[in-house]
């Protein structure tokens, strides 16, 4: 019978694993480890439920998951230094096998338009690590309507159309016009561009400057595919907070 401490430990091991679940994936999670237990004739364990949440996710080579640490290392430094909210915790194996950084944004700093760029820097900050770290960056940036190229793309187009803080047109507001038309219609896919190459320099900047911390949340991210807000924190002591 382990002791509280080791229980603790196990639990808090079972958290992380579970990181970005919703109450309802835990509950099936739970359910179908009790499933397994009562086949196999014994008591629940521990072991049952770890394995449950381990199931399902892909088997990614060595590369593929340094590539991904590097990237949300990215994250988690420029996040940290931007003053982005809180980080509670990083993954490259999250369920089916997502990687990302789970935390709180600062919602009151989100009305000015400076918090809004500083979101943009820290959604490229992927990228930009691989690029600095690995050479070049990899196709997993952009693609789909989640990526973070699309996420950033979006957050600059707001800006330029609808916040009115545009370059062009800067009161009109254009929220019910589809975002290839607005970029197309008004003129402003070159104002949305440099919003995002801006951010870009300064992500290259920002990873560049405390590429040593980004690296060393990489090697724990690789050995322990999540971290929490504790261990994270242990290599943001030297990378400066600015808020």
């Amino acid at each position: 019978m382990m002791n509280d401490q080791t229980a603790d430990a196990v639990v808090r091991s079972l958290a992380l694993k579970a990181v970005g679940l919703t109450g309802a994936d835990i509950e099936r999670v739970v359910r179908e480890a009790r499933k397994t237990a009562r086949r196999e004739k014994r008591e629940l364990a521990y072991s049952d439920i770890a394995d449950r949440l381990e199931s399902g996710k892909p088997k990614r080579s060595e590369e593929s998951r340094w590539r991904r640490a590097v990237h949300e290392a990215g994250h988690v430094v420029a996040r940290y230094h931007l003053g982005q909210g809180s980080i509670e915790a990083v993954t490259i194996n999250g369920p089916s096998g997502r990687s990302y950084v789970d935390g709180r944004e600062d919602l009151d700093t989100l009305d000015m338009e400076e918090a809004y760029a500083a979101r943009i820097i820290s959604i490229l900050a992927g990228r930009a690590a691989e690029e600095v770290v690995l050479g070049t960056p990899s196709l997993g940036s952009g693609g789909s309507d989640q990526s973070d190229l699309a996420k950033a793309t979006e957050i600059a187009l707001a800006l330029e159309t609808v916040l009115g803080t545009g370059a062009v047109n800067r009161l009109v507001h254009t929220a019910t016009v589809s975002p290839i038309d607005k970029m197309a219609a008004l003129n402003v896919s070159a104002a949305v561009n440099n919003r995002l190459e801006n951010a870009y320099e300064i992500s290259i900047e920002i990873v560049t400057r405390f590429q040593s911390e980004l690296l060393k949340i990489a090697q724990e991210l690789v050995l322990k595919e999540t971290m929490a807000k504790e261990e994270i924190e242990t290599y943001l002591s030297l990378v400066n907070r600015q808020i």
